[in-house]
């Protein structure tokens, strides 16, 4: 008798262990699927800011986020650029001619985990003579309209609009 309710103990608890393995797999997504699902792509955060940014925008200038250093930089050496090319830039402003004013780097909760990806986009962009700025997750309203004066200011020589382009985006 003693073996039989030692033999259903250990099944009850093997089954206990198991239904925790799979629940937790289930609520930490270890589940995985061949389909495709949206995700959340900018979090509470970087909406703030990318609406900041955007509202302050001069005259004629865009706004990206999350854009890949390997499409914003060039290096011949390939290893170099590969290390690089897998991180991403949280804004990039673009001037009236669509081209690179300037790079901004969020350094949100997410960032603070990542110093040294920071210090390697750092040095990536001083290297390539990038104009670019950084914000806190303690940011005020006054800095990123810092910012943008300044962005107007390294894109004054810019027309503000360019006859040769604008019929291309029309069609």
């Amino acid at each position: 008798m003693n073996e039989f309710v030692f033999a259903m103990c250990g099944l009850g608890l093997g089954l206990i262990v198991m239904i925790v393995g799979v629940m937790r797999s289930i609520y930490s997504h270890r589940i995985q699927s061949n389909l495709f699902y949206e995700k959340e792509f900018l979090n509470r955060s970087v909406k703030k800011v990318f609406i900041d940014l955007h509202s302050n925008l001069p005259k004629g200038f865009h706004l990206l986020c999350e854009v890949s250093y390997g499409s914003l930089l060039r290096c011949d050496y390939r290893p170099k650029l590969k290390r690089i090319s897998s991180k991403s830039a949280s804004f990039v402003v673009l001037g009236p001619d669509l081209s690179v004013a300037c790079l901004i780097e969020f350094e949100g909760s997410d960032h603070n985990k990542r110093q040294a990806t920071l210090f390697k986009k750092t040095i990536a962009l001083r290297e390539a003579d990038s104009p670019s700025f950084y914000l806190t997750k303690e940011y005020q309203p006054s800095d990123v309209v810092d910012i943008m004066v300044k962005v107007s200011e390294l894109a004054v020589d810019v027309p503000e609009t360019t006859s040769e382009h604008s019929e291309d985006f029309e069609k």
